[in-house]
């Protein structure tokens, strides 16, 4: 069954790479990708053979292009990327498609499909033709040679024909005449069926069995998704193949492994991934299915499933509250999970994908095709059974088996042709394989209820039964015990089992000495029997209470919840908790309770207490009141439980506390602790407890490698492992205010987990335990600093960066996020990609169910430690909690308004009379993280109310740069109170801060940061102020990003008012802007469209544009843009340009057919807004086409 993560058939999913990436990058991605196509070259096509040579024989002449620029070592000019982003995007798709084509098992249905494939091609082809047209081969440093022959790939591109193939066409119709003959009930033709097959190069029963599987797996991938697309189509085509499967093919043989298929990844990853870094944190074992829960951290899904099974919604790291319980599959550590597993040859279970939700849809056929192919080959293999030879009747068995396996109508037309009693037959034979492919079919069969009552009826009980205790092999005995399970589920069939005499001894006889599936469907059979209440004298007489007491102590918590189960129906009765007493196995049923997770087995655990206590007298009572520790388990499920569980707990409660109250013995209560303790002190005794310890742990009984009893694992060091990590928390969290406020909270938490640890030690088995009598302290010590030095070893020769990249930017994830599809991307990176409206995985191309994004945090540290080991600077994300500062406009209380007022009046009184020191002190406790920079805008009104702006004004002009630049800081927070931009205009501050932004001489940020005051005061408009000054326009073509953003910022304000247009041409803004145009930072690139299109709006303005000649290039950054915003702004930057730059602007608009494609997605797509100014561009551009006539613009038509 496939693997969640599994791309579907035939979908091409491809990932765009992001506008910022370099040509350089684009060129190492691309040639390994053209290399693996071309590596495809010698591989076997049956389909589409001639289409799909084409493909690769054009990139492998692309390849030679790619290989000889990238040995000559030159760069790539930045007008390639649009080039090679969509040579990477084909090349994607190409391998996908050649992958699908050369699938085994996939053939049919790619036949089936033909046409789709053929048009895919065709258009991928196309793509690589367009892509090297565009392409600056020109200015690209290759060999002449090389160049004429790309030139000539793209000319043969355009002119090649790409169609399906003449006989896939053929052998496509005769599939659809052979399905049409079996709708109607004829049986077509060998030959017919023989030619198909050939043409698929399908020769043998695995090549089909193949094909077979694939097409249920594709089935049940529909069900799941609940798409009923295509289930039709499939289900005949799987029908289809099951005939030719039973009819064609004589002997079965093994399926092959092929090798060239297993080593398409053959890259080892085991020298640089440790298992540490793998493990879930609740089970501490290797993660088999990986799953991201809301709080963004990762567990195994069955270890998860029952934590959250168990009633706790919290995460089991964080303790957070769970908002919801969707487990997201976490594919990027599922990779590295199965890299690791396969690289190292570890043997690990995969989950469990079997569609079992989805057979209730196989009831009815998939379509009157597959109806009739079925019904066919049914009559077909029963008529192998009746009349055949030993070896047809043995691949009839194993043929029923197979069909009858997940397919609710295959199973009742078997038994409907009257299957059952020739199966029953075969059960005697002497052949193993005959005996176990006769059981299994008839364990299909009894899941059906005409199956069961036609088991019953044909005498099938004793047969079954002789096979669970003689059978040829232990699958079959096994798969016979399934089989009572099924008709024990029937009250008529399980009192008929138990007449039986050797039925139930023979199922306990298989809960003894079987395997971990026998015991399994041993438990399953006899806990159907045990329903009937005459069958449990028997269960006792064939030794079946020992056999379930064992069974508690098993490491499967399966096996021990469905013991429970069974011995408490048998406690029901006064003979049953007798014999269950007699074991003296009320102690470890406690042991039981205290151990087990799943909601249901603490349930039956209570339960069968419950039962003990009424059938069992006092004893039993007395004997669980001297049990501590079950009190907390029971009022446990008092409160935490389901309804059923809280109410036996508390029935049994009720029978120890009225034992107590006549007995009159003393109250059971928890022991109180020393209430005068300390902090330092709690936390010293809990550190000295933790190292006398580690002295057990680490010196003697790891040193010495001796295996420790199950009964210690189960539960004294689990509970020791969740003591010392809440006594870990605990410790590092003692920051000094906030614990020394909550004393009593702390006080009362390490008392609980002292006295856990005392607990958890003395139910450890210390006399089982292998160590040493007196450890020696030096040993200890010095295995200690040996265990840190371990912990604390480097990720730097096991991590490649490769592993941790983000798939859309090719660059290290610095916010790795996982997505609905279980996928991970850089934050910034899927938030493009979301925000330009594409809603799919850009890896699976599937469909999002919705946009949520959650932190993956298991990636995010792989990413840290390896940036710490090879000093990699990284950009952290931004946390900062913008959304909650209006919450801030009012203090938290009293208290903190008045200590506020306070200080600030300290502060202001400092900065009026203060030393130059004391003022300098002032200015930065002004701005620092407790002040105005802070989220609490109520502190900025303080300030500005007790006149901070002024003072802060003066030390603009210090000439301490700490003072200046914590001045400046301090009034950029004060400037996003509508009170303090009152203040600092009024002030008269507008001239100091200008002066900043020319000659803050101390640093560039010093400067950048001065322009921000200025900001908010733009929405007010100062037409008095004389603003031709250079100063207040400085040249910021040469600042950083952040210095260019605030600029812009500025100047933006300023456009607003008409007046100030001419300065800014005056002062040179136009050739900057027009610059910031190629920047690769999209917001820029915004910003500075939206600054130009207020420009644009006067013809002083338009004039000054279009003397830079930059109308291609806003064509251009149109066509590039993916913010919805950008779109808009660019879209009324060219409509201003066509109103006020007049007919020569539409005339250069006109000759660009790839602007008129983009606004009619605008119109169509865009906002109402973008639409509307799309439309009047458009029209513009058709009035002129009217008037000079020339031939109407139009989209081009592609080859269709």
């Amino acid at each position: 069954m496939p693997h969640p993560s599994k791309r579907r058939i035939l979908t091409l999913p491809a990932v765009h790479p992001c506008e910022a990436v370099s040509p350089a990058t684009l060129l190492n991605s691309l040639i390994p990708l053209a290399r693996e196509i071309v590596a495809r070259r010698s591989h076997s096509f049956p389909i589409h053979r001639r289409s799909i040579r084409e493909a690769i024989r054009q990139t492998g002449l692309l390849l030679e292009l790619l290989d000889d620029v990238r040995d000559r070592g030159s760069a790539l000019p930045d007008s390639a990327v649009l080039s090679l982003s969509e040579l990477h995007v084909a090349l994607q798709k190409i391998r996908h498609l050649i992958n699908d084509c050369s699938r085994r098992g996939a053939r049919l249905l790619v036949l089936m499909r033909s046409e789709f494939v053929s048009s895919d091609l065709r258009v991928l082809v196309r793509s690589i033709a367009t892509a090297i047209d565009v392409l600056p081969l020109d200015n690209v440093n290759a060999a002449v040679e090389v160049k004429d022959l790309v030139r000539l790939l793209s000319k043969q591109a355009w002119n090649v024909v790409i169609a399906t193939d003449p006989e896939d066409d053929r052998a496509a119709k005769r599939i659809r005449s052979v399905m049409d003959q079996l709708k109607n009930g004829v049986a077509p033709a060998a030959s017919v069926l023989e030619r198909v097959l050939n043409h698929l190069q399908v020769r043998s029963w695995s090549d089909c069995d193949e094909e077979i599987a694939f097409l249920e797996e594709e089935i049940f991938t529909y069900f799941e998704n609940e798409e009923d697309g295509e289930v039709a189509l499939l289900g005949s085509l799987m029908a289809f193949m099951i005939y030719c499967r039973a009819v064609l093919f004589d002997t079965i043989n093994s399926k092959k492994r092929h090798k060239k298929e297993r080593a398409l990844h053959a890259s080892s990853i085991s020298d640089w991934l440790k298992q540490e870094a793998l493990q879930c944190p609740i089970s501490l074992d290797l993660m088999t299915d990986p799953v991201a829960i809301a709080t963004g951290q990762t567990y195994d899904r069955s270890s998860i499933k029952r934590w959250i099974k168990s009633g706790r919604l919290t995460c089991p790291v964080t303790r957070e509250k769970l908002t919801n319980t969707d487990l997201v599959p976490n594919f990027a550590i599922q990779k590295l999970v199965d890299e690791f597993c396969r690289d190292n040859r570890i043997p690990i279970a995969k989950p469990n994908t079997k569609h079992r939700q989805s057979v209730e849809k196989t009831a009815s056929p998939f379509s009157p095709a597959a109806a009739g192919a079925i019904k066919m080959t049914v009559a077909f293999l029963i008529d192998k059974l009746a009349k055949g030879t030993v070896e047809e009747k043995k691949k009839a068995t194993f043929e029923i088996r197979r069909i009858s396996k997940f397919y609710i109508f295959n199973r009742a037309c078997l038994v409907e042709a009257d299957a059952v009693p020739w199966l029953l037959y075969l059960l005697s034979s002497p052949d193993p394989s005959t005996q176990d492919n006769a059981v299994a079919a008839l364990l299909n069969l009894s899941k059906h209820p005409n199956g069961r009552r036609a088991i019953f009826e044909s005498g099938g009980l004793c047969s079954i039964t002789d096979v669970i205790k003689t059978g040829l092999t232990m699958e079959a005995q096994q798969n016979a015990a399934a089989i009572l399970f099924y008709l024990s589920s029937v009250e008529e069939y399980r009192i008929e089992i138990g007449v039986i005499p050797k039925a139930i001894p023979t199922l306990v006889e298989l809960l003894r000495e079987g395997s971990y599936r026998g015991k399994r469907n041993a438990i399953a059979g006899l806990f159907g029997l045990v329903q009937y209440p005459g069958n449990h004298s028997k269960l006792i007489a064939a030794g079946a209470i020992p056999v379930f007491t064992s069974l508690l102590s098993s490491d499967r918590e399966d096996l021990v919840d469905d013991s429970v189960a069974a011995l408490e129906k048998i406690a029901e009765s006064h003979e049953g908790a007798a014999a269950i007493l007699m074991r003296s196995s009320v102690p470890f049923l406690v042991q039981v309770l205290n151990s087990l997770t799943s909601r249901s087995g603490k349930e039956h655990c209570v339960s069968l207490l419950l039962a003990l206590c009424v059938n069992g007298g006092d004893k039993v009572v007395s004997l669980l009141e001297k049990m501590p520790v079950l009190m907390s388990s029971l009022y446990s499920l008092v409160t935490e439980g389901s309804p059923q569980a809280g109410k036996k707990a508390r029935s049994l409660l009720n029978h120890i506390h009225r034992h107590q109250e006549q007995s009159n013995p003393p109250l059971l209560r928890l022991p109180i602790g020393d209430h005068l303790l300390i902090h330092r002190r709690s936390i010293r005794e809990a550190i000295r407890q933790t190292g006398l310890l580690l002295e057990l742990l680490d010196d003697d009984v790891r040193d010495r490698g001796s295996a420790l009893p199950d009964s210690a694992v189960l539960l004294s060091l689990s509970e020791l492992h969740v003591a010392l990590q809440k006594i870990r928390h605990l410790i590092n969290n003692c920051s000094r205010l906030l614990v020394l406020m909550r004393s009593e909270f702390g006080s009362s938490d390490l008392r609980v987990l002292v006295r856990s640890i005392a607990t958890a030690i003395d139910v450890l088995p210390l006399d089982n335990v292998n160590a040493a009598a007196e450890p020696d302290a030096s040993t200890a010590k010095g295995d200690t600093k040996r265990s840190a030095h371990c912990t604390a070893s480097s990720v730097s020769d096991w991590l490649k960066q490769e592993a941790l990249q983000c798939p859309i930017s090719l660059d290290l994830m610095t916010d790795p996020v996982t997505i609905a599809t279980g996928q991970t991307y850089d934050r910034s990176s899927i938030k493009r990609w979301i925000k330009s409206g594409r809603l799919t995985c850009p890896v699976t191309g599937e469909k999002l169910t919705n946009t949520d994004l959650v932190p993956n945090f298991a990636i995010r540290k792989l990413v840290d430690e390896f940036c710490r080991d090879n000093r990699i600077p990284i950009a952290k994300p931004n946390t900062k909690h913008r959304q909650s500062v209006e919450k801030t406009a009012s203090p938290f209380g009293p208290a903190a308004a008045g200590a506020i007022k306070m200080a600030v009046a300290f502060l202001i009184d400092n900065l009026e009379k203060g030393t130059v020191e004391e003022k300098k002190k002032a200015t930065f406790e002004i701005r620092s993280e407790g002040w105005s920079r802070s989220l609490t805008s109520s502190i900025e009104l303080c300030l500005v109310e007790a006149d901070a702006v002024p003072w802060l004004l003066c030390l603009l002009s210090s000439p301490d740069p700490s003072t200046q630049e914590n001045a400046v800081a301090a009034l950029l927070n004060l400037s996003k109170h509508p009170n303090g931009r009152r203040a600092i205009f009024e002030s008269g501050g507008v001239c100091s801060i200008t002066d900043v932004i020319k000659t803050g001489a101390h640093d560039r940020s010093t400067a950048e940061r001065s322009g921000d005051p200025l900001l908010p005061l733009f929405g007010r408009r100062v037409p008095n102020r004389d603003r031709s000054d250079p100063r207040s326009d400085p040249d910021f073509s040469r600042a950083p990003n952040s210095g260019k953003k605030n600029a812009i910022a500025g100047l933006f304000g300023l456009v607003q008012y008409p007046g100030n247009h001419s300065k800014l041409i005056a002062a040179g803004a136009i050739p900057v802007f027009t610059s910031l145009l190629s920047s690769d930072r999209e917001d820029l690139v915004d910003d500075s469209i939206a600054a130009l299109e207020k420009i644009a709006e006067s013809r002083e303005g338009a004039a000054a544009i279009l003397m830079r000649s930059s109308v291609p290039c806003l064509v251009e950054v149109l066509n590039s843009l993916t913010s919805r915003s950008g779109k808009e702004h660019c879209v009324s930057l060219l409509l201003a340009l066509c109103v006020n730059g007049a007919d020569k602007v539409v005339s250069l608009l006109e000759k660009m057919p790839a602007l008129v494609s983009s606004l009619y997605s605008l119109v169509t797509e865009g906002s109402p807004q973008a639409g509307k100014k799309a439309r009047s561009l458009l029209n513009h551009i058709h009035r002129h086409q009217e008037q000079s006539n020339p031939p109407l613009l139009r989209p081009p038509i592609g080859d269709h």
